[in-house]
């Protein structure tokens, strides 16, 4: 009987915007080079949440948060403070040089952020407001459109050549078929 064993490839970097496989990564990472710090990856992560959700609140002033940075930052904080007791010069480096887009809403919006909101007592944004505002920006959308549309029949109008105001004097004010055919006596 064969044992299967689960290697670790730090090197195997996956995509940071996959949460999943982000923190899988994590996970294996500090189990495979600091396994004594493995009992604190959990109590790490969830201390994470307040600090990041504080920051997005009162540095950024964000009501929503896209989940899929957010997530990133959340577990890029958890890397700073489990390491913090190395020191900088025995901590190591963040795996990933560059996150996911910080307005990624495959996603959706951070329920976790939003949860934090509502527990603190802050407003929230909710389906029925998005919507409002939505319409509200449609509505104003389409108000600028008919004004863009009255600006042109105007400039149309006064830009047309006097020529084709008037007519001709070779014109006849009787269309052609109207007039009838004299015939020779």
């Amino acid at each position: 009987m064969s044992s299967q064993r689960v290697t670790f490839d730090p090197a195997n970097l996956p995509r940071p915007e996959n949460m999943f496989e982000r923190r899988g990564y994590i996970d294996q990472y500090i189990q495979y080079f600091h396994s004594d710090l493995a009992p604190q990856i959990a109590e790490k992560r969830e201390s994470s949440y307040p600090v990041v959700c504080k920051f997005y609140h009162e540095k950024r002033g964000k009501i929503e948060v896209p989940s899929v940075y957010f997530e990133y930052v959340i577990d890029k904080t958890m890397w700073k403070n489990i390491f913090k007791p190395l020191g900088d010069g025995a901590a190591p480096a963040w795996p990933w040089e560059k996150g996911p887009d910080p307005d990624d809403m495959s996603g959706g919006m951070s329920t976790a952020y939003m949860e934090w909101r509502v527990r603190k007592g802050f407003p929230i944004n909710t389906p029925h407001q998005e919507t409002q505002q939505r319409v509200r920006d449609l509505e104003r959308s389409l108000s600028d459109a008919q004004q863009d549309i009255e600006r042109l029949h105007t400039l149309l109008r006064d830009t047309q050549p006097i020529s084709s105001r008037r007519q001709h004097p070779l014109q006849s004010q009787t269309p052609l078929r109207q007039i009838k055919k004299e015939e020779p006596e």
